[in-house]
């Protein structure tokens, strides 16, 4: 397995982990600042980790004591191939 694919196999085991010990600090972590995530739950947009991080911890009330396991099933990687920016303005 190749550094990349450990990495994200790391990222997707932490979500997963953050999701069913409803740990909204862990969940929030895996997310820049800046985040903007779209079209989630029924909303539109969220705009910024504080907005990302109410959406979390609503979302880990509303079952009460029930848990939610997240299973990634079929994970696939691409890996990107990388250029020079210049060549692309060609």
């Amino acid at each position: 397995m190749s550094n990349e694919q450990t990495l994200v196999n790391q990222a997707l085991e932490a979500y997963a982990a953050a999701v069913h010990a409803k740990d909204v600090n862990a969940f929030a972590a895996l997310y820049n600042d800046n985040v903007h995530i779209y079209d989630s739950w029924g909303q539109w947009q969220y705009t910024g980790i504080e907005s990302w991080r109410s959406m979390a911890a609503e979302w880990f009330s509303s079952p009460g004591d029930e848990r939610v396991q997240v299973e990634f099933n079929d994970v696939q990687y691409l890996r990107e191939l990388r250029r020079n920016p210049r060549e692309l303005e060609k």
